[in-house]
């Protein structure tokens, strides 16, 4: 997979580390790519043969906004996102955020050409550092400075209450702020990591200006040249239209996990208990869909929430963001539809 093709933010719940196992079950003449819950396009971008066609789609408006700003306007995303860690800032434009999405969520899903290059690189820039919460949809929960904590969180999903930098040293990590395991501001010896804060390995310190970010926000918005990015229910991108082809599709469905049954849930910021009506209802549409030999689906979940169906093939792994012992109970299960490449279809 190459590297600068990552998202230049953490995302709870990527899928990035499934990569090389779906695309070897999408085969390599899969034609149309569908992925309905798109965020940091962790599976698209690690695409070792791009597809003719690509749509995906989210119905966060600062997910579809920060693509679209790539696209349309690559250096000026680059610009907003160089900023240094001041923890200020980020409490401020964690505000600042939430109103922009308040105000422009409707004009995001109604103009497809509406996007904000200073939002965009604001929120990648914000989701690199905030540890308390899915950035910036939870309020700020507290201002105390972490000053130690414990290793083996991963992107925005951290097991902290906060909303602060963290200053412990940390081996490893992803995002715009240069993380290690646990995805957060680092102020010592940069061992490994990508990202693009004041530490990264490979680029040079200097003004934070956007240079440095800029040939890796160009590369994004040259292979995202062809792809479409929807703001619409995740059902509008997988409509008979959108699967009418006599070549293989494949389709990645990677909904919020269940949170029912389950103490304070996964997303704080799921209150109406959306998450769970998605995942059964792209679940559903995998059972109903999953028999169509033109149709290669792969469906996410954590292990338990749903039964693998007959006929198809599963992988499990332990699940980020958790301790080893909790790991090991809580595990992440990928589902692949039976004309998989291996999955005992037609495409073996």
């Amino acid at each position: 997979m190459d590297e600068r093709l990552a998202a230049p933010f953490p995302y709870n719940g990527g899928k990035r580390r499934w990569a090389a196992d779906v695309w070897a079950r999408f085969g390599d003449d899969r034609v149309v790519y569908l992925e309905p819950f798109c965020g940091s396009m962790a599976i698209l971008l690690a695409n070792p043969k791009p597809c003719r066609r690509e749509i995906v789609c989210d119905m966060s408006p600062h997910i579809a906004n920060f693509w679209r700003a790539v696209k349309a306007d690559p250096d000026a995303v680059a610009f907003h996102a160089d900023y240094p860690t001041i923890h200020h800032d980020l409490r401020a434009r964690h505000a600042w955020l939430a109103r922009w999405a308040e105000e422009n969520g409707e004009r995001v899903l109604e103009d497809p050409e509406h996007c904000d290059a200073k939002a965009a690189g604001w929120w990648a820039w914000g989701k690199s550092h905030w540890i308390g919460g899915m950035f910036p949809t939870d309020p700020p929960r507290d201002t105390r400075p972490h000053v130690a904590g414990r290793i083996g969180a991963q992107g925005v999903s951290m097991h902290r209450s906060d909303s602060i930098p963290h200053v412990r040293n940390v081996v490893g990590g992803r995002g715009v702020s240069m993380h290690r395991s646990d995805s957060i501001p680092h102020v010592g010896n940069v061992v490994s990591g990508r990202g693009v804060s004041m530490e990264r390995i490979g680029l040079e310190k200097g003004i934070p200006n956007g240079a440095r970010l800029a040939p890796w926000m160009r590369r994004l918005a040259e292979r995202l040249a062809g792809v479409i990015v929807l703001r619409r229910p995740w059902a509008s991108c997988v409509t008979n239209p959108m699967l009418t082809n006599k070549e293989p599709v494949a389709v990645f469905l990677d909904p919020p996990y269940l949170t029912s049954g389950r103490s304070g849930g996964l997303y704080g910021s799921d209150a109406a208990g959306g998450s769970d009506e998605a995942a059964r209802e792209a679940y559903e549409w995998a059972l109903e869909r999953g028999g169509d030999p033109r149709l290669r689906v792969a469906y996410c979940c954590r292990e338990g929430d749903f039964p693998v169906p007959d006929g198809w093939t599963s992988l499990t792994r332990g699940f980020m963001g958790v301790r080893l012992a909790e790991r090991r109970r809580r595990r992440d299960l990928l589902m692949f539809s039976p004309h998989c490449v291996g999955g005992g279809g037609l495409f073996k």
